[in-house]
């Protein structure tokens, strides 16, 4: 069972929050200080994912796996066994897996950094790499924190395959029924920044939308893919505020904050 924290439960209307790779739950914290806060306040599920965290025990971090283990969370303590979900960068991932496998579990979906790359020549090298430079970075910037990770086993070699498996991939994106479940695809466009990724893909989106499907015959009201050109890949740590905002329009009907557009 996936480890996770309960925020505000006497609340009616649940959002469940799924962290990017390489993070924990504490990703979320000033999200969720906005998202259950007076005058609407959410009740906000907020697990770690397999093999971070206090989900360190858990492996491996699968897209499938972890889609079906973050719906029987859902069923099992979201009011009406539903939530609004909402994923990050590699959580994305998961979350549009959730929504295409478990739909009735999914009042509205809400994905943003949703990046996927097709595999080449270089992409088995790609693990040692990312482990290499994840770890040399947290022992030169945090040298007791990151020692205290490595012996802990967190960001792990094995993990390092997992999440470059889950964002470098061929695999064809599941059908979300567009019908049940309302989404929205969000491309932070910045471009500055030291960090990379910095900005989304912006075909990486269209292509997430386009697995949406809708007749028309459902009550979900349209999915759309929208880009902000003044926020990063991680603005859910940068604009903790914004982001909430963000969701709760999204999840509320209203039109977004200031600087949101349609995508072409």
């Amino acid at each position: 069972m996936l480890s996770f924290t309960s925020h505000n439960p006497s609340t009616p209307q649940t959002i469940l929050l799924i962290h990017s790779g390489f993070s924990t739950s504490s990703e979320w914290d000033q999200v969720l200080h906005h998202l259950t806060s007076e005058p609407h306040p959410y009740h906000v599920l907020v697990p770690d994912l397999p093999s971070h965290g206090t989900s360190l025990h858990l492996k491996p971090l699968s897209v499938y796996s972890t889609a079906y283990l973050l719906s029987q969370l859902i069923r099992d303590h979201a009011h009406g066994g539903t939530a609004h979900v909402v994923g990050a960068s590699l959580g994305a991932h998961i979350a549009a897996q959730l929504a295409a496998h478990y739909p009735a579990r999914v009042s509205s979906l809400f994905v943003t950094g949703f990046n996927i790359f097709a595999p080449n020549v270089l992409t088995p090298f790609l693990p040692p790499l990312v482990y290499f430079l994840l770890h040399t970075a947290e022992l030169l910037s945090h040298p007791t924190e990151g020692m205290a990770r490595l012996q802990r086993g967190e960001g792990s070699l094995d993990l390092c395959r997992d999440a470059v498996e889950m964002v470098v991939s061929a695999r064809e994106l599941e059908r979300i029924d567009g019908d049940s479940v309302s989404a929205l695809v969000v491309v932070a466009a910045a471009k500055e920044g030291l960090l990379l990724p910095a900005w989304d893909r912006q075909d990486d989106a269209r292509r997430l939308l386009e697995s949406v499907t809708r007749t028309g015959n459902g009550p979900a009201p349209a999915s759309r893919a929208v880009l902000h050109r003044g926020v990063r890949h991680s603005w859910q740590i940068d604009e903790p505020e914004l982001f909430a905002r963000t969701v709760r329009a999204w999840i509320a009907g209203l039109e977004l904050p200031v600087g949101f557009e349609d995508l072409d």
